[in-house]
């Protein structure tokens, strides 16, 4: 068996380490697709994806491929859509995910019920409220108190999206939930959340992340390679102010009327902790809110929603790495090792391969210590034997 792991780790803690872990006893090799240059919180990664591909490695997974950018700063239905569609390109046939209840047949219903009520939550939505809590209203009504509970769970909103995916694509994948030992806000022993890490100071945090992982954090720190949206709030508030309400209208998660709501609030804000607050509603997550800014600045329209990963890209190779890239290189799916793989790429890869490097250059631009243009090309694979320096 053939497992696979979508995720983010930015940045990556125990509780990401353990989830590898637990994926490597089950199978006998484990795939993890991890998100581009922008996350699904709709941000840039507070760690560069290539460093992350390289704790994942080091946590034992076996081969490390990306979710793009266009993909993985979508909503969760979007994010799992496009990572169940490139594990399984990739061989995976099993899916291992961080869960708060880790209970199979709850999520699955959950899931089922998700379908099944989905007109009657886009009649809740109407009245002014987000999907989530949208659908965790109607599960209520219904009687469905115990997966309403899950719905509103990070991990678990997440894992029920897995499912949805996996039977919508009609795939042959099974899955794995794994208990999230933690909260997704709280600390414990030895487990803290990706979002405490980020909001703090970095020696503080010795005790929730493997020394590999605590080290990249310090090195990327000293070297000015840590990402935070907050350093280009003028850049992103320019590019609202100047846009029209007609440009905004065509940006993907933007309709409805936010794109008033957003060229207002503009014109108004200073910082973007403000713009947020002005536009914020019980309809508008600050999520979806972080995504429609995100797509304004990065001119990404509204596409189809089905559309998939029309490739594969390597981020790092470990021990069965390559054994793994030869079956892949059997699939209908162009891999991508080094930039040069992409020069002969179909019209919707290439659109998502621009947007990668449009996306590397936005969180370049959020780092403290601003890169040259071109640094997209420019990455490599990570592989194992960097770790004995031969």
């Amino acid at each position: 068996m053939i497992s696979g792991i979508i995720a983010e780790f930015d940045p990556f803690h125990n509780g990401h380490e353990y989830v590898i872990k637990r994926a490597k006893e089950l199978s006998d090799a484990v795939i993890v697709c991890l998100s581009g240059n922008l996350t699904q919180r709709g941000e840039p990664s507070f760690i560069s994806k290539s460093k992350r591909a390289e704790c994942a490695i080091k946590a034992g997974a076996d081969l490390v491929i990306e979710l793009p950018s266009y993909f993985s700063s979508q909503s969760a239905e979007g994010f799992a859509r496009a990572g169940v569609s490139l594990l399984y390109a990739a061989g995976a046939n099993n899916l291992v995910f961080g869960s708060e209840c880790a209970d199979k047949e709850l999520l699955e219903r959950a899931a089922s019920l998700t379908e099944s009520l989905l007109a009657q939550i886009r009649e809740a939505q109407r009245e002014g409220v987000g999907f989530a809590a949208a659908r965790e209203r109607v599960f209520c009504e219904n009687g469905f108190e115990k997966e309403a509970a899950i719905v509103s769970r990070g991990n678990d909103i997440l894992a029920c999206e897995y499912i949805k995916a996996i039977k919508k694509q009609k795939i042959s994948m099974t899955f794995s939930p794994v208990l999230r030992e933690h909260g997704r806000e709280t600390v414990s022993e030895g487990f803290a959340p990706a979002s405490f890490i980020r909001k703090g100071k970095t020696g503080a945090f010795a005790p929730y992340m493997p020394s590999y992982s605590h080290e990249i954090l310090k090195e990327e720190t000293e070297n000015g390679f840590i990402a935070r949206r907050e350093r280009a709030e003028r850049e992103i508030l320019y590019a609202l102010r100047i846009a029209s309400v007609s440009e905004l209208s065509e940006i993907a998660e933007i309709n409805e009327g936010l794109e008033f709501a957003i060229k207002k609030a503009a014109e108004k804000a200073t910082s973007l902790s403000e713009l947020f607050s002005l536009v914020a509603t019980k309809r508008y997550t600050n999520g979806r809110l972080s995504r429609a800014v995100l797509n304004a600045v990065l001119l990404k329209k509204r596409s189809n929603k089905d559309e998939k990963p029309p490739y594969i890209r390597v981020l790092a190779i470990g021990e069965r790495g390559r054994e793994l890239l030869r079956n892949i290189n059997e699939g209908d799916l162009p891999v991508i090792v080094r930039s040069s793989d992409g020069n002969n790429l179909s019209s919707l890869a290439k659109k998502v391969f621009d947007y990668e490097v449009k996306s590397y250059e936005f969180r370049s631009l959020c780092c403290e210590r601003y890169t040259e243009y071109g640094g997209e090309y420019r990455i490599t694979p990570y592989t194992e034997k960097n770790k004995s320096g031969k």
